[in-house]
């Protein structure tokens, strides 16, 4: 889904990166020699780490913005409940 409101650029952001890197992931896949295979995986897991604490500092933003309440546990996962 395409948002032009800035309160998800971050989070579009994301998404966009996080793409990028299944199409990079498939491509190494393809790869038939190994070594090339284990550095590149090995980039894409790093990304993917990285990307990842992007997520979460977007996520909690998005919801401190909104004035939204959450609680984000040891595991790095963020819980909400939104009244209506």
């Amino acid at each position: 889904m395409k948002t032009e409101d800035a309160r998800f650029l971050q989070y579009t952001s994301y998404l966009d990166e996080q793409f990028k890197l299944a199409y990079q992931l498939t491509n190494v896949l393809k790869t038939e020699e190994s070594n090339v295979k284990y550095t590149e995986l090995s980039g894409i897991v790093e990304k993917q780490n990285a990307l990842l604490e992007r997520k979460s500092s977007a996520l909690r933003e998005l919801l401190d913005s909104e004035g939204i309440s959450y609680n984000q546990l040891e595991d790095g996962s963020i819980n909400y409940k939104v009244e209506m």
